[in-house]
């Protein structure tokens, strides 16, 4: 899915201050077991998740990412609404949008701020999402497993994902940069990367992490690569 002056002989255009790449594969998760596990983001702290995601399913889909339970630092759809979901009662709601069921690529940038859930951004498309409930009554969970894609204990999600990445503090004010006219750019340079899974592999179940930490994702269950990307 190409934006507006973003192809010129065969290539892809950047915006200004972001690299272009060539983009080829994703991976389709069935909802059921499919997940890729990793040992990356395995501390609780001030974190941005970037990603482009695709789904037809509504209502619940949650599991888009975790690092434990349902309320152990995990990201999902909770009755249309997006939801960062840090502990029992540490959690933050955005208004519903139809990225999240529309069978479309759509880019999401997610900042979770732990000491301040209702700091918390959501960015879909370069847009900012508006909050729609905040529940700061408890306290973050902390947790020491790695960020598994695709899956939050037992809840699984439906759809395909690309071009994973995730950075310490928040890095919101490139939302619109990286989404670029719904072109996926090169994230490797960029700074405060803790990890970054392209999906470009198509074969095996090895995930590269083009970030400086090298942590290798592993395709789990028969997550499956596909050749539909943004």
């Amino acid at each position: 899915m190409l934006g507006l002056g973003n192809t010129l002989s065969g290539g892809i255009v950047p915006a200004a201050g972001v690299a272009a790449l060539t983009n080829e594969y994703s991976i389709a998760l069935d909802g059921t077991n499919d997940y890729m596990n990793t040992a990356a983001d395995a501390t609780a702290q001030d974190a941005t998740y970037s990603f482009w995601m695709k789904s037809s399913t509504s209502g619940d889909n949650k599991g888009i990412f975790g690092h434990g339970s349902a309320s152990t630092g995990s990201f999902g759809i909770y009755s249309d609404r997006p939801l960062a979901y840090f502990g029992g009662g540490w959690q933050c709601y955005w208004d519903e949008d139809d990225a999240t069921d529309d069978g479309n690529w759509h880019h999401w940038m997610v900042f979770v701020d732990i000491s301040a859930i209702g700091s918390s951004k959501l960015y879909i498309d370069g847009n900012l999402i508006g909050v729609n409930q905040v529940r700061s009554y408890g306290s973050l969970n902390a947790y020491s497993y790695g960020i598994t894609v695709g899956r939050s204990h037992n809840d699984y999600f439906t759809g395909s994902i690309d071009e994973f990445a995730i950075f310490t503090g928040d890095k919101t004010s490139k939302a619109s940069d990286y989404y670029n006219d719904g072109a996926p750019t090169d994230l490797s340079s960029e700074s405060d990367l803790i990890g970054y899974w392209r999906m470009e592999e198509n074969t095996g179940t090895s995930v590269a992490d083009d970030s400086s930490n090298s942590d290798t994702g592993t395709l789990t269950n028969g997550a499956a690569w596909d050749s539909d990307t943004p």
